[in-house]
């Protein structure tokens, strides 16, 4: 029976992640959380399934608990899941075992795993380009060890702050910045803008368009911004406080990846 191994990524963390521990497995098949989510229903008929995401405002982002709650589990397999993050896993393993557990399955091992941030929403909380190399280069090491956990099916409680302090503290970060900021109601784009259409393919809730003169966000933001680290002329920007600000997405993981 085959390993499943479902991911979500915007600008190549988990990505990265996902690729380094299915390569480590058997029979492991990559699959993308964006792709499935379009699906009316989906089946997983697998042995071992993993589930590797960003964190969003101490929380799974939206589009994975719609996964979740999408999905039929046909045997009870055994799960796994990271959340990486900017040093804020919040509550996001809390969320996902909640919501296996409505699904009659357990999260048998929960990881959390620092990467380079990737937020511009409000405030900058990207890193330097030496943070960035060295949580990188950090990650390998640490997801080594995970993939041995992994091998011998390990089970353990799992990480992360669960206190109610950080949960008022996580839903007054998601009433913030999905609520009253939006991020979609902050993008623009300079002059630089070629219409090459990479912001539209690369967003994964297909929430962009390209109208005859402009780039246009409509109201289904996941806030990922896939767009705004991707686009190839830095064009797209979040209010004025981007301009002139440097892009992330990682090293080893290309363009074609993640619109795939």
């Amino acid at each position: 029976m085959k390993n499943s191994l479902f991911y979500f990524s915007a600008t190549g963390n988990s990505l990265a992640v996902s690729k380094e521990i299915a390569n480590k497995l058997e029979n492991c098949e990559l699959i993308s959380i964006a792709e499935v989510v379009k699906k009316e229903s989906y089946d997983i008929d697998s042995e071992m399934v993993g589930l590797i995401f960003p964190v969003y405002c101490l929380d799974a982002p939206k589009i994975v608990r719609e996964f979740i709650k999408k999905v039929n589990f046909n045997s009870n397999p055994y799960i796994f899941s990271i959340a990486t993050n900017n040093r804020e896993p919040g509550y996001t393993l809390a969320t996902i075992d909640k919501l296996l557990k409505e699904k009659g399955q357990n999260l048998d091992l929960g990881y959390t795993l620092v990467m380079p941030g990737n937020s511009v929403v409000i405030q900058d909380n990207t890193n330097s380009r030496e943070e960035q190399i060295l949580r990188i280069n950090n990650s390998k090491v640490i997801i080594r060890e995970m993939i041995k956990d992994i091998q011998e099916k390990r089970k353990a409680a799992i990480e992360g702050d669960f206190s109610l302090k950080d949960s008022i503290k996580g839903l007054i970060y998601q009433l913030a910045v999905y609520k009253i900021y939006k991020p979609q109601n902050h993008f623009w784009t300079t002059k630089q803008c070629r219409r090459c259409g990479i912001c539209k393919k690369i967003c994964p809730t297909e929430n962009i368009t390209l109208e005859e003169q402009e780039v246009e966000w409509g109201n289904n933001c996941e806030g990922c911004l896939a767009c705004f680290h991707w686009c190839p002329q830095s064009a797209i920007n979040l209010g004025n406080n981007t301009l002139n600000k440097s892009r992330y997405h990682h090293p080893e993981i290309s363009l074609a990846e993640i619109i795939k």
